[in-house]
């Protein structure tokens, strides 16, 4: 009998627990953002001046500073007097300019070489962009993109201008044997040398490649500055100024930590970018100095608000 009593109590607790089990909630998912590719950076911005914002598939949207991720599907958009710069997991490097918009359409970076690949769609603005380690392992991965061309690009630093009415893109530094390739549905030019660039009309119609003018150049780096080369840039708001200091003093660390030559010879080209890199950053130091020094001062500056008039 007593058995049988101790069996009954067992049932009776084996069916509570799975009554309680039916009604418990089942235990969370652990949290991997609005699709795998959202768990796992491509890259990081590296600098960045003025609103700066990343979209994503599903229409949610977050603003960026200096070193947050980048995700692969995010949509850059800066807006007026507003730069970013974005260093890719691979060493690929992204400047873009003020009221620009791409799409980081597709991004691998792979053990396996035939599986790395790089895919950007670029919209209205201005951009820059270094290549990295994909397009040595996989050239045919790599490609740029504008409404009305796309750009197979082999070790080089190209850039695209585009408006409503034209794109402009060249090439402002380029590796010995290497080629920037423009292709739209009606024509195709290839460019093998720094210092060259083509027009696009809204047709698809091309030039042919010719030398890019120094003002095109100059404003090309000003509009879309790479703390990699040492290029200040613009401030367009007072906490640009600590922005920009911060950008520079970790990519000289970062340079620093890189520094290693071949052969026993020093890698002089990193050199000379870690010296650029140093005077931009005495040069932003200098610069928040002083307008530190103009807050506490009152602001007066003899009717010279933008503090570059008259030396």
């Amino acid at each position: 009998m007593k058995h049988v009593i101790r069996l009954s109590l067992i049932l009776a607790m084996a069916a509570m627990v799975a009554v309680v089990a039916a009604l418990s909630p089942l235990p969370a998912k652990a949290q991997a953002g609005p699709d795998t590719a959202m768990s796992q950076p491509i890259g990081q911005v590296v600098a960045l001046s003025g609103s700066v914002s990343a979209a994503r598939p599903d229409g949610q949207s977050r603003l960026l500073d200096l070193d947050n991720p980048v995700f692969a599907h995010d949509v850059l958009t800066t807006g007026l007097k507003s730069t970013v710069e974005v260093r890719f997991n691979d060493q690929t490097i992204l400047a873009q300019g003020q009221q620009s918009t791409i799409a980081l359409d597709d991004y691998v970076f792979s053990d396996d070489p035939s599986a790395s690949r790089l895919l950007f769609k670029m919209g209205m603005g201005t951009f820059r962009v270094l290549s990295g380690e994909i397009v040595k392992q996989n050239p045919d991965g790599f490609a740029l993109e504008t409404p009305l061309t796309t750009i197979g690009i082999r070790g080089t630093e190209p850039f695209a201008v585009v408006t409503q009415t034209q794109e402009t893109i060249g090439v402002l530094s380029i590796a010995p044997g290497h080629v920037v390739s423009v292709t739209s549905p009606t024509a195709s030019v290839t460019m093998d040398r720094p210092g060259l660039s083509t027009s696009v009309g809204t047709d698809g119609s091309m030039s042919q490649p010719a030398p890019t003018s120094p003002e095109v150049q100059r404003n090309v780096i000003n509009a879309a500055p790479m703390t990699t080369q040492g290029e200040p840039g613009a401030v367009g708001q007072s906490g640009d100024l600590d922005r920009r200091v911060q950008a520079f003093r970790e990519q000289v660390n970062r340079t620093k930590s890189s520094l290693g030559g071949v052969g026993g010879r020093p890698d002089y080209g990193r050199l000379r970018q870690l010296s650029l890199q140093q005077s931009a950053q005495r040069s932003a130091e200098s610069d928040r100095s002083g307008a530190s020094s103009q807050a506490m001062g009152g602001g007066d500056s003899g009717g010279d608000s933008g503090g570059h008039g008259q030396h």
